[in-house]
């Protein structure tokens, strides 16, 4: 009887992330559009090589007078990494004895939505398919 309990919280588990899933695929491609338009992708992409960015830094640096903004590009930000759009770790500051914090950084495919970085970019294709007469017809 418990393994029958057990089997039967496996697949209900899996149909949770599963319709996550789902529900996330159709709000994936506005992520990616606010990305683009908030400037993250940019920011990201002027790094040098290994360095990465907490979501407060990259609040900074596309300039969110927001006190709220690092929270609200953390669920942005955690969403892209979910999809393999944006690498993140954790970092700990050795000189501040604090909770570590996730950084960001690009991942290959992200190359593809910065406008310049790339000889072919995918934003003229996004902004098509999410364009308003397109998703109401």
């Amino acid at each position: 009887m418990a393994a029958s309990i057990e089997t039967n919280d496996n697949i209900e588990q899996d149909a949770i992330v599963f319709a996550n899933n789902i529900a996330s695929f159709v709000a994936f491609p506005f992520a990616i559009r606010s990305a683009i338009e908030l400037g993250i992708f940019k920011v990201l992409a002027k790094l040098e090589n290994g360095m990465k960015l907490s979501a407060k830094e990259i609040a900074i640096q596309i300039g969110s007078k927001n006190p709220e903004a690092s929270t609200m590009l953390d669920r942005l930000l955690r969403l892209l990494a979910n999809h393999s759009i944006l690498h993140c770790s954790l970092f700990q500051d050795q000189h501040q004895p604090t909770s570590p914090q996730i950084v960001y950084s690009l991942a290959p495919v992200a190359e593809y939505f910065v406008c310049g970085l790339n000889n072919m970019s995918f934003i003229s294709f996004l902004d098509l398919t999410l364009d308003k007469v397109s998703i109401e017809a």
